[in-house]
């Protein structure tokens, strides 16, 4: 689990209109590339239902989001070894549906293990009990989950792009490979990824998600079809939402800007921003490092009013939607000499067919929590150019 998310790949145009009309899955030769500033948001941490996700949903979209990465929690699922209950916030249709008629995408992420901050990172209690190693191949541990995620795997199904908003579904999370001192690892994971595709998930990606960029199951045993990895901007920490890496004095606002600066400078056109609307650890959802209030700063609060990071992340969103030189461009130079202040530092990104350049613009360090002025110099088809 993460505040940031990021990786690298290729969608076709976000709209419902479009999930609808293409046929291929996404990333296919020849869809139309697209960003994709995706909102984490978890259904079951706002029980009231598919109204107020979908009212949830909507706010992501006028911000510019135009996919939702959704943890679902086998624990609350099956609290009781052999009962599935998917009725109510359970329900994984129910989500999908409000997603489709919003028009939002969705990455599905069923579990087994989700993390998230929750008891026991999402596993039911009563796999305490089991004599089997969890997170192994061990039979009776396969055994266990094997009902929730069969179940898990036919929800998702007919909401498969093209016929409806999930783009991807991931296997497993933050998970190890197999070694002499974590035996079975990979192997479980291939189990999982079995699971899935045995019960028709063969028209979208199976993803898993890496804690940092270390590249399990990049390749190897397990290997997934899309790679993806998690990590903190600003050294951002679950336990003290009051450390913002170098300095305490930063708003979390700049953080932001800091953060996602620098993923677009690194040519990164998919990322999640973990959380956009968090809610409410009810019940005995909640680990012990964090609180009742799952709001991480998130710029949609628990009570769906807007923070002002809301402005920034709408402003930042929109311009990556109607600026498509973004996905073709690359980084070229970086320094701080494009301005006249040293504590500026400046990413170019070339080659877009377009010929057009993209100047990346962040502070050098967030130790300097005043206001910085200087003059940008640029390179157009008219020669060069000071900014302002």
């Amino acid at each position: 689990m993460d505040c940031l998310r990021s990786l690298l790949f290729f969608l076709p145009l976000l709209h419902l209109a479009a999930i609808q009309t293409y046929t291929s899955p996404p990333g296919s030769p020849g869809q139309q590339a697209a960003f994709v500033p995706s909102g984490e948001f978890h259904p079951w941490r706002l029980p009231s239902g598919p109204q107020a996700w979908k009212d949830v949903l909507e706010r992501m979209k006028a911000a510019g989001f135009n996919a939702a990465s959704v943890y679902h929690h086998w624990g609350v699922t099956e609290p009781k070894q052999g009962s599935l209950n998917f009725d109510y916030y359970r329900s994984h249709s129910d989500f999908y549906e409000a997603a489709k008629e919003v028009g939002i995408f969705v990455m599905a992420k069923p579990g087994l293990y989700i993390n998230a901050e929750t008891t026991a990172g999402g596993f039911p209690g009563w796999t305490t009990n089991l004599a089997a190693k969890a997170r192994t191949n061990a039979t009776e541990w396969t055994n266990a989950w094997t009902p929730y995620l069969t179940a898990a795997a036919k929800a998702v199904a007919p909401f498969q792009y093209s016929s409806g908003p999930i783009i991807t579904v991931q296997a497993e999370n933050e998970f190890v490979v197999t070694s002499s001192s974590n035996p079975g690892r990979s192997e479980a994971m291939v189990l999982a990824e079995n699971t899935l595709r045995n019960n028709d998930i063969t028209k979208v990606p199976i993803t898993h998600n890496d804690p940092g960029t270390n590249g399990r199951f990049a390749s190897g045993l397990g290997m997934v079809d899309w790679y993806m990895w998690d990590g903190y901007p600003n050294g951002f920490q679950c336990s003290n939402t009051e450390l913002w890496g170098e300095a305490a004095g930063e708003s979390k606002e700049e953080a932001l800007i800091r953060g996602e600066g620098s993923n677009y400078a690194s040519g990164v056109v998919y990322q999640n921003l973990y959380m956009t609307f968090g809610g409410i650890n009810w019940g005995n959802f909640a680990e012990l490092t964090v609180y009742t209030s799952y709001d991480y700063v998130a710029p949609i609060k628990e009570d769906r009013t807007l923070m002002p990071k809301y402005s920034e992340i709408k402003l930042q969103s929109h311009f990556s939607h109607t600026s498509p030189d973004i996905l073709v461009s690359t980084s070229s130079t970086a320094g701080t000499t494009f301005t006249n202040n040293t504590n500026v530092y400046t990413t170019l990104l070339t080659g877009a067919p377009s010929g057009s350049n993209l100047y990346v613009v962040r502070q050098t360090t967030n130790k300097n929590t005043s206001p910085v002025t200087f003059n940008l110099n640029i390179d157009t088809t008219q020669g060069a150019l000071t900014i302002p």
